[in-house]
């Protein structure tokens, strides 16, 4: 079964909170969690807010280049 992440009303994920904000270490902790819990990263890192924008459009559009690679390590996919 698919699960889906926790979101606020504009459909923001902890991950997408985290780009903005700018907090790679966050990142990191959201991935690993992910990883150990033996599910799959790509619908949290490929998650879209009701704008249309994954955790990595937020993290380019910030210009928060840290988290930009910590997600693109995570398993972010750059044309999602």
């Amino acid at each position: 079964h698919r699960r889906v992440p926790i979101t606020d009303a504009l459909g923001q994920t902890p991950l997408h909170a985290a780009a903005f904000a700018g907090f790679t270490a966050c990142i990191n902790v959201l991935l690993n969690i992910e990883a150990e819990d033996d599910c799959l990263i790509s619908p949290l890192t490929g998650w879209k807010d009701k704008h249309g924008e994954t955790a990595l459009h937020v993290a380019c559009a910030r210009g928060k280049m840290d988290c930009v690679l910590a997600l693109l390590k995570g398993g972010a996919a750059p044309n999602a």
